[in-house]
Order: structure tokens, then sequence, then C-alpha cells
């Protein structure tokens, strides 16, 4: 773009060297500068009009222009209708919106163009439709109906959702904590809107470390989310604590061997901070992690593929890492995300060691090592079969294959011995961990001094 509006201003410039001109090109040059000057007019009132007329905005448009600023905003403008909250810091644009999801309200936190969390809530109205009028309570029975409701609306509210439901990734790391600390300490860089407070019980110490003061304003105001307030109530307001400033700073200022969990999820809109994911902030976070803890990273991202470089990192200071994507499930509030995992010791990972992929395309197991292929030796008789289901599968939509086909297909393969069977599965995984190494060849090992995000480029 600046280099089109180089060469209309250009074009503009007097020719010196030029003593007269015929009266046709003064007049190509007078037309050239209008014909500029009513574009920039008409990009900059489509621009301006795209940030300010908005769903709300249009009632204040005089009359004579309403009916053509309400086209334009029901065709280019943005519904602002169910935005609560909109608050710009040095950090960003801070947005709090809402909107109806079957019979409950869903509330968003978006941080320029990326959610960073969200809670449900009931309606006035459907609490009372819901609990209230169908019951009809007398006397006594008030306070129990009224009370039976205000703890079904605090459950509905209570439950993680977004990138950290029970169901996902999230849930299963938590499971594994508190199988091995039931009374855990945990830090969590980017605090959202506090959807991990969600998980504290009773003998929890959270800690959120958050750059932004608004964030940390909006996530601690009950008027938008509860999480962190219902937290405060549940576990005691000394154990949740929250540290204003640059998180791995911060991190760095806290007491060694401290956390059994730490969550790196700062993120700045769709980005991470290179800084948090280098090796020497790695080396930080594990002087602060308790014997056996885990490093928990976040990195869902639609531009970049983080893995190779949490992989590097992990293999150059001597840590393990298993990767985890997530699928998305609307119908309960789950979205897709994609974690990492670091730690000391293989057995630090605990019950997720028993859910690591045997096989490439292993769509019953939710991990993946990033440091070791599987081994087809490994595999069990069960497991041959399981890969034989995976395979037909994938085969059938791939080629297209009919139901003789598939038939065909299945008895060629149950006339093939189990160690040829081995090796076919292990052809698959030398191919793909080729591949894997490739991409970690080109990224490198990320230090401070050193990052390439255009090697890691989806």
């Amino acid at each position: 773009m600046k280099a089109w509006l180089i060469a209309g201003a250009c074009l503009l410039l007097p020719r010196l060297t030029v003593p007269s001109s015929p009266r046709w090109f003064r007049w190509a040059d007078a037309g050239l500068a209008a014909a500029l000057g009513v574009f920039g007019l008409i990009v900059g009132s489509y621009l301006l009009a795209r940030t300010y007329l908005t769903t709300r905005s249009v009632a204040r448009v005089p009359e004579p222009l309403r009916d053509h600023a309400e086209w334009f905003v029901e065709n280019y403008g943005r519904d602002d209708r169910g935005v609560l909250l909109r608050e710009r810091s040095f950090f960003g644009l801070t947005m709090i919106g809402e909107r109806m999801e079957g019979d409950t309200v869903v509330r968003y936190m978006f941080h320029g163009t990326t959610i960073h969390g969200g809670q449900r809530f009931c309606t006035e109205a459907e609490k009372t439709a819901r609990w209230v009028t169908p019951i009809a309570p007398a006397g006594a029975m008030d306070a129990l109906v009224l009370v039976a409701a205000q703890q079904a609306w605090q459950d509905l509210r209570s439950q993680p959702l977004t990138y950290f439901h029970r169901q996902g990734r999230i849930g299963q790391v938590i499971q594994v904590l508190q199988e091995k600390r039931p009374r855990p300490r945990v830090a969590v860089l980017g605090m959202g809107a506090g959807t991990l407070a969600a998980y504290a019980e009773p003998g929890w110490q959270i800690s959120f470390f958050e750059i932004d003061p608004a964030v940390v304003r909006i996530a601690e105001d009950p008027a938008y989310f509860t999480y962190v307030h219902d937290c405060r109530e549940r576990i005691g307001d000394n154990n949740v604590k929250v540290i204003l400033g640059d998180g791995r700073i911060k991190v760095w200022q806290q007491e060694d061997r401290t956390y059994d969990l730490l969550f790196m999820d700062a993120f700045s809109s769709d980005s991470v901070p290179v800084h948090l994911i280098t090796k020497e902030a790695l080396n930080i976070y594990f002087e602060k992690l308790a014997p056996g803890g885990i490093l928990v990273v976040n990195i869902a991202n639609r531009y970049l593929n983080l893995a190779p470089v949490l992989a590097n990192l992990a293999e150059a200071t001597g840590r393990q890492a298993v990767v985890g994507m997530d699928s998305a499930d609307p119908a309960i509030g789950k979205f897709e995300s994609n974690w990492v995992l670091l730690a000391r010791d293989w057995a630090d990972f605990g019950a997720i060691r028993d859910d690591v992929q045997r096989w490439p395309t292993d769509t019953d197991r939710h991990w993946r090592n990033l440091l070791r292929p599987p081994s087809a030796k490994d595999l069990t008789d069960s497991n041959l079969a399981d890969w034989k289901k995976d395979f037909l599968f994938r085969s059938r939509f791939e080629q297209q294959l009919n139901e003789a086909a598939v038939r065909s297909w299945r008895q060629a393969i149950d006339r093939e011995s189990p160690a040829e069977i081995r090796s076919w599965i292990q052809a698959e995984i030398d191919r793909a961990w080729e591949r894997e190494n490739a991409r970690r060849q080109r990224v490198g090992v990320w230090r401070d001094d050193f990052s390439n995000l255009l090697r890691v480029l989806n």
C-alpha cells in the first residue's frame, strides 16, 4: 500500500525539466490528482464508517441519513448488541461480548481477534422458568427450592469452557495433577478470563501472572466473569494471588521449586510473546517447578506451528515433551486447542503416558511424544487389530472404496503375518518422523538472542 501511495505522489510532482506541456497533459495531471483525492475520500469514509457505525450507534445518526447508515451497518458494519465492554490499554483492545447459546448466555473475553476465555450463565428468565415456576413451592419449601436453584446456577457458571474444558486435554492434565498432588500449587502466566480458577479446590494455591491491568480488572470483576471471584470464596482469598507484570520476570522472582503445575498461556491477541518460549525462559520455569512438576504451554495459533520449537527446547535442556491436540465441540463449549507438556522425567506425566500415540494416525490416543517415535515392535496383537481398523477406515475415505473393496482389503490384510503388519506400521512411523525431524532442524533452538518466526509459519 505504501508503494502505491509513493508512486501516486510522484505522479503529482511538477515536471521541472519540461518548460511547457500540452494542454491535455495538464488536464491529465489535474484529473489524476482529482481521481486520487476522490479515491482517498471514499476509502477513508468507508474505514471511518466501519469503525464507528455499529448496530447501537446507528440510532444516533440524523434522520435523513439513518436509512443509508442502517443499510451500511447491515452489510458492512459491526453488530455490537452483545458487547458489554470495550477497553483499550497499552497492550491492546480487550472486549467483553455475550451471546445466547441454547437457553444460556455465554460471555467471552476477546483480546484483539482472539477469544481468551468464556463463561456460561443462565438468564434471569431461564432461572425462573426452570427452577421456580414449575415447582410453585409454598411455605417452608420456598427456601429449599431457591437454594437448589442458586446451586444449579452456580454449577453452570463454574464449568470451565473454551480451551480449558474438563472433557479436553486440560481436564486430563488436572486429573493427573490431583492424583500426584492433592493440594497443588499452580502458576498461570496469562490470566484471560481466569478460567483455570474453576479447577481450584480447597487446599489449592493458585497464582496468576498478568501484564495487562485491564485484563486483571475485568477477570476479577464478577459483573463480567466469576471464575476468580468464586475461586476466592471456595479456597480462601489468601490462596489466590494475582501478580501484575511481565510473566517471565515475575515468575523468576518467585522461590525455587514452588509450583507443581505451571501454565504458559500468555497471548497477545493470536501471538505468543517469543521471550516466553526461549531456552533461558524454559530454564527459569523449571527452576520454579517442584520435583515431578509439569510445564503446560498453550501453542494454539492460526499462523504458527510452535511444536517444533518446544521439541527442540526440551531436547536441548534434557526434558521430556508431548503434544496434544483437542478438537472442538460447540455443543459443550469446547474449543479446538493445542498443548505441549514438558517434564523432567517421563514418569512425571503419570497416566498421560498411556495415552500417547502408537502410530502417527492413532485416533484412539490424544498425545504424541515429541522426542522419540513409537516403535512397532512394542505393539501387541490387540494394537495390530486397532491399526487394521484405522488403516481400513482411512483407506476407505482417501481412496473412496466401496464395501466390496473394503472387504477385499480386509481379507488381504488378515492373511498377512504380524511381522509384516509391524513392518508396514514401522515404515509409516519412520516417514512421519523424518518429516518432523526436517521441520525441527529448520527451526533450531530458540534463545534470547535467536528466534525465527518465519520458520514456524503454518
